[in-house]
């Protein structure tokens, strides 16, 4: 049953064409894939984009930004992502307030990392508290869709402008 269950993963690894520094564990579950994304925050190099995009889907899917369409994920790392950043930090650190900086680092981008499962093919989602956010993975690459508009992650890429 080990063996298959191995068998199994590895042909996942392959089809997702999954990093090796990347797995996917028996449950389906993608781990390790988004800890080494970039910092993203309201004063660093990475504060605009699609990878923020993306991170404000994140919080959108667990109901840390409220509403919908661009108004809230909009590429743009502002006052209102960086309050809900920390909000989440909050919820995912709760006893490691120096965890509470509201700053994507590695640190978050590996918690939000254990909320995310294959789906058939290239795509994987990120469970949400609220919500589900679905998202197409084509190597390290993801593709997603907000807005009725296909993003890719890849830098530099410009805010959203919905």
């Amino acid at each position: 049953m080990k063996r298959l269950a191995a068998l199994v993963a590895i042909i996942l690894i392959i089809t997702a064409g999954v990093a090796s520094a990347d797995s996917i564990d028996g449950a389906g579950t993608v781990t390790d894939d988004w800890g080494d994304n970039h910092t993203i925050s309201n004063t660093g190099t990475y504060d605009t984009g699609n990878i923020v995009g993306v991170w404000q889907g994140v919080l959108w899917a667990d109901g840390k930004l409220a509403g919908s369409g661009c108004s809230y994920v909009d590429g743009l790392f502002g006052g209102n992502t960086e309050t809900a950043t920390v909000s989440w930090q909050q919820g995912h650190f709760p006893s490691q307030p120096s965890q509470w900086d509201g700053i994507v680092g590695s640190n978050t981008w590996g918690a939000a990392d254990n909320y995310l499962g294959l789906l058939t093919g290239s795509g994987v989602r990120y469970y949400g508290t609220n919500h589900n956010l679905t998202l197409n993975r084509a190597s390290s690459i993801y593709t997603w869709t907000w807005n009725s508009a296909s993003r890719t992650t890849g830098h530099p890429t410009p805010a959203l402008g919905c």
